[in-house]
């Protein structure tokens, strides 16, 4: 697939500005990272809001922080800037992003109230969310399958047909 391809696709997911970034971002591959690194912040962004695939993506644009590819990002929501978010991104081997989207508990969506539940820390206060956000984003480490089986059962998974290499 072309960057024309998957813009005819996902148009009308992304900003006219998100667009702009990912067409000028360089290369052909270097474009198709760009547009799976926004891609990725938007799936960060609205499961961390809890409301997924029901919130409409264009009406949240990221701005990368630097120079591209960049590990950090901004979003503003109908175009308003979100303070209190922050987005860390990381490539992975391949062509995958991956994308950690933290932000204020009261932007939560809970429509039946069991979200907020699995939160550890539920009634934050500004200061410590501030605190928390200024914390060094978690690191990501791309596992394989065999990675998750316990050792002493990795022959059984072998003789499955699993890899273990």
């Amino acid at each position: 697939q072309t960057i024309q391809d998957i813009h005819k696709t996902f148009k009308d997911n992304f900003t006219e500005y998100e667009w702009q970034t990912i067409f000028n971002a360089g290369s052909s591959n270097a474009q198709e990272d760009a547009f799976r690194c926004h891609w990725s912040l938007k799936e960060a962004f609205t499961k961390a809001r809890g409301d997924g695939i029901a919130f409409e993506l264009k009406r949240c644009s990221f701005s990368m922080v630097g120079d591209w590819p960049s590990s950090q990002a901004t979003v503003a929501v109908d175009g308003v800037e979100q303070d209190g978010w922050t987005f860390s991104l990381q490539q992975l081997a391949g062509e995958h992003w991956v994308s950690v989207a933290r932000g204020p508990v009261n932007d939560a969506i809970d429509a039946y109230g069991e979200f907020r539940g699995t939160f550890k820390a539920p009634d934050m206060t500004v200061g410590e969310l501030q605190d928390a956000l200024k914390q060094e984003a978690p690191s990501i480490s791309m596992l394989t399958l065999a990675d998750l089986v316990p050792p002493e059962r990795l022959d059984e998974f072998e003789q499955a047909g699993g890899d273990v290499y």
